[in-house]
């Protein structure tokens, strides 16, 4: 099972979103922050499971998945989306970054079991 790594500025979807994954057996890492992300990835370089937010202070989702798309390349990452905004009132490029980068689109409030669902795909996925 990959360990999990949960980027969100929002504390209480981290906390729940914690507390619901290492329910299920998850070792989870949250972050507020991308850079702060990166940095833990620089450290933990084996696959993980990324979920991030998309609108954050400092570093938007789009950023973090950029870079963290450039300087890990080399490592099979799964990376997943959330945001509250539908994907209709994102920028057209980001939305085609995703399509190219195959990171799936999750929209707030979303169900968990979605979540999980998508979570499994990254799992069974090379």
């Amino acid at each position: 099972m990959n360990p999990i790594i949960l980027l969100d500025d929002e504390a209480n979807i981290l906390y729940t979103l914690r507390l619901f994954l290492e329910d299920e057996g998850y070792i989870v890492a949250t972050f507020s922050q991308g850079t702060e992300a990166l940095d833990y990835l620089r450290t933990h370089p084996y696959p993980h499971i990324i979920i991030t937010d998309y609108l954050m202070p400092g570093m938007k989702g789009d950023e973090f998945l950029d870079r963290a798309h450039t300087e890990f390349a080399a490592i099979h990452h799964c990376y997943l989306l959330i945001a509250a905004r539908p994907p209709s009132q994102m920028p057209a490029e980001f939305i085609a970054s995703l399509t190219s980068w195959q990171v799936p689109y999750i929209q707030k409030p979303f169900d968990i079991f979605d979540l999980l669902k998508q979570i499994g795909a990254c799992q069974a996925s090379p």
